[in-house]
């Protein structure tokens, strides 16, 4: 109830009631009101930056529930990541290399993901950094997947494959077995018979009498049987598919047609001089993946140890082999590509990357991007383990063996050699001065 006020009137000596007016009630209803909202937001302060409530305290259980579960996931992720990259490195260096296939390159299986809005959404929270990071490594490793499961499915596709793959392949040399010790011109630089130049040649050639039977090295489809007067003369193109071809130059004789299949072993000319020749012969070249490589090196499928390892003799007592391959490349050079390593070799850049995995004598530096780079030293190991294995027909655990046995020795002798092939390259182009 409200007190009553009174004021003291002096003219009749007597207290006399005050009533309120309008405006005094409505003023002290507006300070009343005001009062408690201030109390009221004060309270409010108060409870809010000093006290939790229970929901607040249930929501940020949840909250660090869900942070600790990412972290675990990112974790998780991580390891997959390893995972995928184990499988990358052994399906480009192990699986591809034993099918002869090229690895898939770092730009298809590090694609990038979307744009740059891909994540827009995921952005304005507290803990946007945390989803995010989450988010992208998810993407990157459901795109590596991908990629490695396609990878993995044409791996297999080869596989199925791998008894016709070996028929397609060109092991066998194109002519018959005596005419073997009688290659004219091994692959490589040489003295060209017509032009007195020295350039290089990029097959062998088989002296042999006119009529001589010429054989298809492997299965394959005939995709070009020409006759010319001029350069290589009659000349037969095989596709083996796996990216091998095969050419067969100077013919006198075509016995097949473009577009028709031919089996390992199979007659398909003769011995000739057409074209630019200064006798009969057979000139033969082995082509992998568009690039000419060496043809002796597949002519293992029906010669026995000693008469294969005869012919790599022959050819290393000529100018034309990888080791006169290599002194033509710059000796100040400090450092090789794996890409030229590889050409200077004749053989995929898959190969390198797994000698240098299986020899610890290989030792290359990386640069900012991870690219490999050989240094000379490591160009001359190569030249060891390629002599061990490709020539002389070593198995990896038998060329290991070798090196770490006798080392020095097969250095040295790698030297001596390396300095006669220098003096006889030196011989040649004195011989052209002259």
């Amino acid at each position: 109830m409200a007190k009553n006020t009174y004021r003291f009137n002096e003219e009749n000596l007597q207290y006399e009631l005050i009533k309120p007016t309008l405006k005094t009630g409505l003023l002290r209803a507006v300070s009343i009101i005001f009062s408690g909202i201030l109390f009221a937001s004060i309270v409010l302060i108060i409870s809010n930056n000093f006290f939790t409530s229970p929901k607040e305290l249930i929501l940020q259980r949840e909250n660090e529930q869900y942070q600790l579960q990412i972290s675990i996931i990112n974790d998780r992720l991580e390891r997959l990541d390893k995972v995928a990259s184990n499988l990358q490195e052994r399906d480009d260096n192990i699986y591809r290399v034993i099918f002869e296939a090229e690895p898939i390159p770092p730009e298809v299986r590090n694609a990038g993901i979307g744009g740059s809005d891909r994540y827009s959404k995921l952005k304005g929270f507290k803990n946007s950094d945390l989803i995010v990071k989450t988010t992208k490594k998810t993407d990157e490793l459901s795109n590596k997947l991908y990629v490695q499961s396609k990878s993995f499915d044409e791996v297999f596709k080869m596989a199925r494959n791998k008894e016709k793959m070996m028929a397609c392949i060109p092991a066998i040399q194109p002519i018959s077995d005596k005419y073997k010790r009688r290659i004219s011109a091994f692959y490589g630089y040489r003295i060209h018979p017509i032009y007195k130049t020295r350039i290089f040649h990029e097959g062998v050639d088989f002296s042999a009498p006119i009529g001589t039977d010429v054989y298809a090295s492997g299965d394959g489809v005939v995709v070009q049987a020409t006759r010319s007067n001029y350069g290589y003369g009659n000349i037969i193109k095989i596709d083996h598919g796996y990216g091998y071809v095969t050419v067969y130059a100077h013919l006198q004789k075509i016995n097949v047609r473009k577009g028709q299949k031919v089996k390992r072993g199979q007659t398909i000319g003769a011995v000739g001089s057409t074209g630019l020749s200064t006798g009969p012969h057979l000139h033969y070249e082995v082509h992998k993946n568009n690039k000419k490589v060496n043809p002796i090196y597949y002519f293992f499928n029906n010669m026995n140890a000693e008469d294969y390892d005869e012919i790599i003799k022959l050819a290393n007592r000529s100018v034309a082999n990888v080791s006169t391959n290599f002194m033509e490349h710059p000796k100040d050079k400090l450092y090789y590509s794996i890409g030229e390593v590889s050409k200077i070799f004749g053989v995929n850049q898959s190969l390198i990357r797994f000698w240098e995995k299986e020899f610890s004598i290989i030792k290359p530096k990386k640069n900012k991007k991870g690219n490999r780079l050989f240094t000379p030293k490591d160009v001359d190991n190569f030249h060891l383990i390629f002599h061990l294995v490709k020539e002389r027909g070593y198995t990896l655990q038998g060329a290991k063996q070798k090196l770490s046995k006798q080392g020095e020795g097969i250095n040295e002798n790698f030297e001596v050699v390396k300095r006669l092939k220098d003096i006889r390259s030196f011989l040649v182009d004195l011989e052209k001065v002259l």
